[in-house]
Parts: structure tokens; C-alpha cells; sequence
């Protein structure tokens, strides 16, 4: 096990490196001078040549990258443009944040979307699978900021159950953001969990486990879940970092502080040091939850050996 996690742990630097390299290179190469953009449209040709050189905007690209890559390796991702604060102490103060807001969306998700495929898989009423069915399709086809919006109006505002600004440190503030990101999400699961609980259910071992005589409830979640959880849960995986980029859209629909609404503020001023800090991050976390997803391949299924 130790092994297989170094294994893996190494075959993301590359990938990192990567997502780095591509995100330096599109910022190089994005319209605007930082040097133009800190010291305003007044500045003199003289004043922005002499930012430049402070910046190291006029060494090489490849120096410029090195020197990006080293630092990142330390955790430093450089300064601000506006603020010149470091980047890494701006993602880390709004990164609690976002986290929570992705993993409560992500919960959620989970809990109904497979609750609601196994029920859609398991029900004898074929009214209540095609209407849920349907619900779940809208899910998938609705934006998150319309369904977000929506939401705001109807519980937020209209109705005053719940809070209609996504603020930090409350569970009243949380309920909307979390529930607007997490349909989409959820019904992709309701779909996919009913396609393969049905795939499982008629199987021979699940009919054997029947003629034992072990309850309904017994073979449901021993029997067909344990083999239909594969593929779920390497949708959840690939769907964290969907959920990471969701963030962007609905904390500025329900004005939350996170990095979402700090990458489109960054994006607004064009400080690309701090959009490059926030892209890497991202890419980081993403990786590491494909990890934890290879790691419970092994519970779910016995016959998956990381040697």
C-alpha cells in the first residue's frame, strides 16, 4: 500500500508541472503589462520599464518559469500585483472556505443522488422511476447559477427560511450555496447508480445471496452496492474538481468569500500571479482526490491488489 501511494504520489509531480507550465505560459502571453496594470494608465514609458525590471518581467521565460517552479515547490507563488501580498497566504486564507463548501455540496450529493438511484433501481413502480428520472434529468441540464438564483429567490428572499448571502461561520449560510452546487452533481449519481444497480441486481451471486435467505436489506448493500460502488465512486472523484470550479459561480451568486470569488476578482483586476496560485491549487487538490479514490478501489473490491 505504501508503495502504490508513493507511486502515485509520484506520477502526479509530472502532472503538476505540467498545469503549472501551461498556466505560466497562457499568463505570459495574456493581454495587458503587469508592470502597465500596477502603475496605472498615466504611467511613463520609463516608470513601467523600470517596474519591469523590478518584476523580472524582462528575463527570459524559461528563468521566469524556473524561478516560478522554485518558489512553488517552497509554497511561495509569488505576490500580488495590486496588494503584494503572497498569493499563497490570499488562497489560504479563503481556502476553508471553498473546502467547506465543496465537501458539504459533495455530501449532499452523495447521500441523495445514490439514495435516490436505489430507490429509482428498486422501486416496482415504473411512474415513480421515469418521474424521478426526469427530475434528475433536469438537474443535469439546469446551469448551477440559474438554479442557484432561483433558490436564492424562492427560500432566501421571498420565503426567509434560510439566508440569502453565502456568508462564513453559520449553517444557515451554507444550506443554499451547498444544495445549488451539490443538483447537478447529485442527479449525474441518481442516474448513474440506477444504470448500475440494474446492471447487478439479476446477477447470479445476488439470486444465491436471495436463496440463502438473507434479508432484502442484506443483499442490497452487501451484495449489489458493494459491486455497483466502482464506478460511483470514480465519478465522485473526477466530480471534485467540478465542484471546485462550480465554487466560482456560486459564491459570487450568493456572495461568498472563497477563492471563488477570489479568482474572479483576480481575473476582473487581471493579477495573474494570484490566478496562477489559485489554478495550481486546484490542480493539486484535484489530484489528491484521485488518489483517495484509487486508495478505495482496494476496500470496495478485495480483488484489487496495489502490488
Amino acid at each position: 500500500m505504501l508503495l502504490f501511494i508513493l507511486r502515485r504520489a509520484f506520477f502526479a509531480i509530472p502532472v503538476l508541472i505540467g498545469v503549472s507550465l501551461l498556466t505560466f505560459i497562457m499568463f505570459q502571453f495574456a493581454p495587458g503589462d503587469p508592470a502597465q496594470l500596477i502603475l496605472g494608465n498615466f504611467a511613463t514609458p520609463e516608470g513601467i520599464a523600470e517596474q519591469r525590471a523590478i518584476m523580472g518581467l524582462d528575463d527570459p521565460l524559461w528563468l521566469r518559469y524556473l524561478r516560478f517552479l522554485a518558489g512553488a515547490v517552497r509554497g511561495d507563488l509569488g505576490k500580488s500585483y495590486f496588494g503584494r501580498q503572497p498569493v499563497m497566504d490570499e488562497i489560504l486564507a479563503r481556502l476553508p472556505s471553498t473546502f467547506e463548501l465543496a465537501l458539504s455540496a459533495l455530501t449532499l450529493a452523495v447521500v441523495f443522488g445514490v439514495s435516490i438511484g436505489i430507490f429509482s433501481a428498486t422501486t416496482r413502480s415504473r411512474l415513480a422511476d421515469r418521474g424521478v428520472m426526469l427530475l434528475a434529468l433536469l438537474g443535469i441540464s439546469l446551469p448551477n447559477y440559474f438554479i442557484g438564483i432561483q433558490l436564492n429567490y424562492i427560500f432566501g428572499v421571498r420565503l426567509g427560511w434560510v439566508s440569502a448571502i453565502g456568508g462564513v461561520g453559520d449553517f444557515k449560510h451554507l444550506i443554499l450555496p451547498a444544495t445549488t452546487l451539490a443538483v447537478a452533481i447529485g442527479a449525474t449519481l441518481a442516474r448513474l447508480t440506477r444504470s448500475n444497480v440494474l446492471e447487478v441486481i439479476h446477477a447470479d451471486y445476488v439470486r444465491t445471496a436471495r436463496a440463502k435467505g438473507l434479508e432484502e436489506r442484506l443483499v442490497l448493500w452487501r451484495h449489489i452496492m458493494r459491486n455497483a460502488l466502482i464506478n460511483i465512486v470514480t465519478v465522485i472523484g473526477l466530480n471534485f474538481g467540478v465542484l471546485l470550479g462550480g465554487t466560482v459561480f456560486i459564491e459570487s451568486v450568493f456572495a461568498r468569500p472563497g477563492l471563488g470569488l477570489f479568482t474572479l476578482s483576480a481575473i476582473g483586476k487581471r493579477d495573474y500571479a494570484q490566478v496562477q496560485g489559485i489554478v495550481l491549487v486546484f490542480a493539486a487538490s484535484f489530484v489528491f482526490a484521485n488518489l483517495i479514490v484509487d486508495l478505495l478501489y482496494g476496500f470496495l473490491d478485495p480483488r484489487i491488489r496495489y502490488s
